[in-house]
């Protein structure tokens, strides 16, 4: 997925726009919308919050079924990173929005 937006919200808006416009999948326009508190963290340490996309599938599986590859397009539309931890493994390196 190519996106245009330079900000994250407008990122967001955007992916959500190419739902609208059945370019996507309604439940990546989900999973865009539910991170809208959340931002990438660009430095995580070991301590920091991390989601495996299991994670992020198991929030969301009352509202829509998402696959791992979809969460792992969107997560990298908008600046994710995997961080992998030595005893849990891969996951997305996430902090909570600050403002």
């Amino acid at each position: 997925m190519k996106l245009t937006a330079t900000t994250y919200l407008e990122r967001i808006n955007e992916i959500e726009d190419m739902v609208n416009e059945g370019k996507l999948p309604a439940q990546m326009g989900i999973l865009a919308a539910s991170l809208t508190n959340h931002r990438p963290d660009p430095n995580p340490e070991p301590d920091s919050e991390k989601l495996s996309s299991a994670d992020i599938r198991d929030r969301l599986a009352l509202v829509c079924d998402l696959s791992l590859n979809e969460i792992a397009e969107v997560m990298t539309a908008l600046g994710y990173r995997v961080y992998v931890d030595p005893i849990s493994g891969a996951e997305w390196a996430v902090r909570e929005n600050a403002g």
